[in-house]
């Protein structure tokens, strides 16, 4: 199959101009020119698309200040300005609102923010336990504690902490589009896969520590101990860590939506035409469909010739080359000079035809197929000049799209294209309200969204028990008359209404009422409920633990990472709240 006429990112650019795009990420193997491309495409946007863009580097290893030969931080800094015209030769002029501005987010630095605002909370839960000084694997602190080194190590996570900081933008009102310099592909395929994990991660931590923070404070009464100060830093510190795992949920919720929006969010993916790369680029374009993230684009830089003809770029035809050998062998110039030339059109021919022989690949691949179809790989010379500053980086943004050119006739290209005002958009259209929520026991919310059962619909109710790590379901109390129902409803059907704070009612938990009768006596009467009697009886580890806790209610907090125990924590729970 013979290649394609090489492509460009022409339709980018139009739907950056008519208002729709919103953001754009460049990603791709390490050092195949990802940061001199994105450092492009936002000059194209700026300038040729005339939008108020941000570029931002969510790299580890930032490269965008040496690629712009500035220093750059976590502030945006101007690096195109309204009005900047670099030739009359350009359609980059510049001339109307757009402007570029430049900044680099560090990871690490934004997961360190977040890793101590954890340390602060283990602090002050240690403060409120019995013994301050103790490093006792079943206290409340050292649990938070695990969480907080848990959260430091999951893949992707300080990427995504970055993201969602850089989404946050878009409210200001100062940008148009965002455009994302990201890490290599590695960083970009765990980014991918971290919506889905850190949700399910924190609808299960987020049970926990709801089932936890009870049983802690009905265990407390039991032992007659706690001051009201110890208690109201735990409490303090729970609804602490309830508020972050919700600002999780939502900044993640945020960029899962932001990156499946196949109008709003571009991925454009670069390569050079080698195995590896190629290889690569293949597994991330299918990765990228298998994620829904939406990917038309491929630029493949370095190519020593472009398009479909031997005579392209700067490799010599076969007649070319045997012309140049009869030149040597007659003396027509001289010997040392001739060698050289030879060698180095050789060389440069070889290098063609290997790369030819990838970019065929790359453009026949079932990956790219389409894309190269409907034209959205641009090919990309090697360039004579090195990449760096504003006015090299324009003119390479201008090898990208022919909407930075001028026509024969001197008309720029993009004068054709309808520009529209961009929309405002804020970070909130990228919120879904059911992956922002999660329940807690003792919210009113209202039911919303049931098929088969669409009788409860708009049916308030009272959240008794905590997610279901293994169902992902949380109970529901609810009236329907005279008849008392508890159904068990995965978050998305739910809307809360009133937030609770953990006690029946919605009623907080003071010290005083940790050690209330009431609490105590409910607590005690669990083991006279037919079900938990059953389950105690049936199972000997959970009998143990019963005993256990019965004997030292402090003790109660080294059983609630056992998975073994999930089913009977959530069951009585779930009664606990309910009764």
């Amino acid at each position: 199959m013979t290649m394609s006429l090489p492509g460009s990112l022409d339709s980018l650019l139009t739907s950056a101009m008519q208002g729709t795009l919103k953001f754009i990420f460049v990603g791709g193997k390490g050092g195949v020119g990802k940061t001199t491309t994105s450092s492009a495409i936002a000059s194209l946007l700026a300038t040729t698309c005339e939008r108020r863009v941000l570029l931002v580097s969510t790299d580890p290893a930032h490269s965008l200040g040496d690629a712009w030969r500035t220093k750059f931080d976590n502030s945006p800094t101007t690096v195109i300005e309204k009005g900047w015209k670099m030739g009359s030769s350009s359609c980059a002029s510049g001339s109307g609102a757009g402007y570029l501005e430049v900044m680099e987010i560090d990871p690490s630095s934004s997961m360190e923010a977040e890793l101590a605002k954890w340390a602060e909370i283990v602090k002050t839960v240690a403060g409120a336990e019995e013994d301050p000084n103790s490093e006792s694997k079943d206290g409340f602190a050292s649990k938070i504690s695990s969480f907080q080194n848990w959260l430091s190590g999951i893949p992707g996570i300080d990427e995504a902490t970055a993201l969602s900081a850089a989404i946050s933008h878009i409210d200001s009102g100062k940008y148009d589009i965002i455009v994302f310099d990201t890490a290599p592909t590695g960083h970009t395929l765990k980014l991918l896969a971290l919506p889905e994990i850190l949700g399910e991660a924190i609808k299960k931590l987020q049970g926990w520590q709801t089932t936890a923070w009870t049983y802690w404070e009905a265990f407390k009464g039991f032992a007659a101990s706690g001051s009201t100060e110890a208690a109201r830093k735990r409490n303090a510190a729970r609804e602490e860590v309830s508020d972050m795992l919700h600002k999780y949920q939502r900044d993640i919720g945020k960029v899962a939506a932001m990156l499946k929006d196949s109008v709003a969010t571009a991925f454009v993916v670069v390569c050079i035409a080698e195995h590896l790369s190629v290889q690569e680029t293949r597994r991330l374009l299918g990765e990228l469909e298998k994620n829904e993230v939406a990917s038309n684009h491929i630029v493949v830089n370095q190519l020593v010739s472009v398009g479909s003809s031997e005579r392209s770029g700067a490799v010599l035809s076969k007649d070319e080359m045997d012309s140049l050998e009869v030149s040597r062998e007659i003396g027509a110039l001289d010997p040392d000079l001739m060698a050289k030339v030879i060698h180095a059109c050789r060389l440069t021919a070889a290098r063609g035809a290997i790369q030819n022989k990838y970019l065929n690949d790359l453009k026949t691949s079932e990956e790219a197929q389409k894309i190269a179809t409907n034209g959205g790989i641009a090919e990309v010379p090697l360039l004579a000049e090195e990449v760096t500053g504003r006015d090299a980086i324009v003119r390479f943004g201008e090898l990208l799209s022919t909407l930075s050119r001028k026509d024969e006739n001197g008309k720029c290209m993009n004068a054709d294209v309808e520009m529209k005002e961009s929309p405002k958009t804020t970070g909130d259209k990228y919120f879904s309200e059911e992956l922002s929520y999660i329940p807690e026991v003792g919210d009113t919310v209202t039911i919303v969204g049931l098929k088969s059962a669409a009788q409860y619909n708009g049916i308030k109710g009272r959240v008794a028990g905590s997610i279901d790590p293994d169902t992902g379901r949380a109970a529901v109390l609810l009236k329907v008359g005279e008849t008392s129902k508890k159904l068990a409803l995965l978050p998305k059907n739910m809307r809360l209404s009133e937030r609770g704070t953990g006690g029946k009612n919605g009623k907080g938990s003071s010290g005083d009422d940790i050690l209330s009768g009431e609490n105590i006596n409910k607590a005690k009467s669990l083991l006279d409920d037919p079900e938990i009697k059953a389950m105690i009886d049936s199972d000997p580890k959970v009998a143990a633990a019963v005993k256990d806790v019965m004997a030292n209610p402090a003790n109660f907090m080294k059983y609630m990472g056992d998975p073994e125990l999930s089913g009977f924590l959530s069951k009585a729970m779930s009664k606990f709240m309910g009764a």
